[in-house]
């Protein structure tokens, strides 16, 4: 990974981690980034308001299907909105400027 895609990913980890701490009150620095979002304690109306604020935020469309098999930890969805080239990477970039 580049120095511009290192510095991307970790925008995103901390964008994603304040959606995260802002519906579930959960502190990502205190838990196992690559743990199973219901490892964590989440609930299934709490996976759905996250994926709503990560659609959002970000400007990207996730299924909730997707959400739970394919992207179900913080790092993978931080992995998946960093290199899928979606919109919502686009604007990180822009802040990044």
């Amino acid at each position: 990974m580049s120095q511009g895609q290192n510095k991307l990913r970790e925008t995103v980890f901390s964008e994603l981690s304040e959606i995260i701490k802002s519906v579930s009150g959960i502190d990502t620095a205190q838990i196992n980034t690559d743990a199973h979002f219901l490892e964590l304690g989440l609930d299934s109306l709490m996976l759905v308001r996250i994926n709503q604020r990560i659609q959002k935020h970000f400007g990207i469309e996730m299924s909730m299907l997707q959400f739970y098999e394919d992207t179900d930890t913080i790092n993978k969805i931080a992995d998946y909105i960093t290199g899928f080239g979606v919109r919502g990477q686009r604007r990180v970039m822009r802040e990044l400027k």
